[in-house]
């Protein structure tokens, strides 16, 4: 999907068809039928690319990311190929056309977490490659949460980029004991984390059978958080769930 304003269009891509993981809130869990190809991933990139001006690129559509292997390859060539990139039409009117690339869009990546995915992309990841992780204690992940949040503090310091942790706000997650709990991830993490919370849109027509009934925060309780999120020295971040992280942004 493309979504943004002018010239600082955002693309959001996905990474496989459905989703290994289960997480509660989340409706493509439980649906996996394959991982996209590096080709299948830039492709998405290169329909928009045409005749868009993008300045983002997340993978934060269906799919884990980091359960893909061929998630950092394209990860890699969109941050340092990104002029290259073309989209080849079958249409009578349509042909190759080069992408429209004023300047290299920044990508990030978002992930509910894998200590050797984290790794992977530190590898291969340019100066415009951040990572958004996850912290939502229904995520269901591989490894203890306390070890991709160590992997994230060596992306961060292998890289020099500074990683998204991103909380939804969901009506129960969003209370002082709660905050503290986020507070205490955020410990010795000021400098190189900052905290991405997301907008949490419950739509109850569309939930596959099972999902949860989680319910947004409201207006009060999500300037309560980020104000004292502030309070303690966070550096953080509001936003819609297919955007750049702002709190990524310079």
């Amino acid at each position: 999907s493309l979504t943004g304003v002018p010239i600082r269009n955002t693309v959001c891509v996905s990474s496989q068809i459905g989703c290994k993981r289960l997480c509660e809130h989340c409706y493509s869990g439980g649906r996996f039928k394959r991982d996209l190809s590096t080709m299948e991933i830039v492709g998405q990139v290169a329909a928009f690319a045409v005749d868009h001006e993008i300045g983002h690129i997340v993978f934060h559509g269906n799919g884990e990311p980091l359960d893909n292997p061929a998630v950092c390859h394209a990860a890699h060539f969109l941050s340092t190929s990104f002029h290259r990139l073309s989209c080849t039409c079958d249409g009578v009117e349509c042909g190759t056309q080069e992408a429209q690339a004023s300047v290299m869009p920044s990508i990030c990546l978002s992930t509910a977490g894998s200590v050797n995915g984290i790794r992977s992309l530190a590898e291969v990841a340019s100066e415009r490659v951040s990572l958004m992780l996850s912290i939502m204690p229904d995520m269901q992940r591989n490894e203890p949460l306390e070890d991709i949040l160590v992997s994230s503090d060596d992306f961060a310091k292998r890289t020099g980029r500074r990683v998204a942790l991103s909380h939804t706000m969901i009506e129960g997650l969003d209370t002082d004991e709660y905050i503290d709990k986020l507070l205490m991830v955020m410990k010795n993490r000021k400098d190189t984390h900052a905290l991405q919370l997301v907008q949490y849109h419950a739509n109850s027509d569309t939930l596959p059978p099972g999902a949860g009934t989680s319910r947004p925060s409201s207006a009060d309780s999500i300037r309560h958080c980020i104000a004292r999120l502030k309070d303690e020295g966070c550096k953080v971040g509001f936003g819609q769930y297919c955007e750049y992280p702002s709190a990524l942004v310079v």
